[in-house]
């Protein structure tokens, strides 16, 4: 994705598909369609971090097979740290593009990150 994107719109012939940049804006305010992925992003941080919260506390534990298994060694908890840190970095970046929309709606679900 990271790469074929690029080149594909490099190499690209027909430029007929893409919208004018002066009807851009109205365009993507006008489809929700866009926050989907931002609102998806947000929640599975959140959801990562409660993971994270439940795993690691000493006083939950839950017979369910998510909690089973335990982090044991110094490279689980690098690994483990590093999702979660990845996850959190996403949805900074999703919350600060909803914090920049008009609906109240989004500026809530955007300020969820930063709590």
């Amino acid at each position: 994705m990271y790469v074929g994107t690029p080149l594909y719109n490099m190499f690209k012939l027909d430029d007929s598909r893409n919208i004018d940049k002066k009807v851009e804006k109205k365009y993507i305010e006008a489809r929700q369609m866009f926050f989907v992925p931002l609102y998806c992003y947000v929640f599975l941080a959140l959801a990562s971090h409660i993971f994270a919260l439940m795993l690691f506390s000493t006083n939950l534990r839950y017979e369910h097979w998510l909690f089973q298994h335990d982090v044991d060694s110094y490279l689980q908890y690098f690994v483990f740290a590093l999702v979660v840190t990845f996850y959190g970095a996403l949805s900074q970046i999703a919350g600060h593009e909803l914090v920049h929309d008009k609906a109240w709606f989004n500026k809530v679900i955007g300020s969820i990150p930063y709590t």
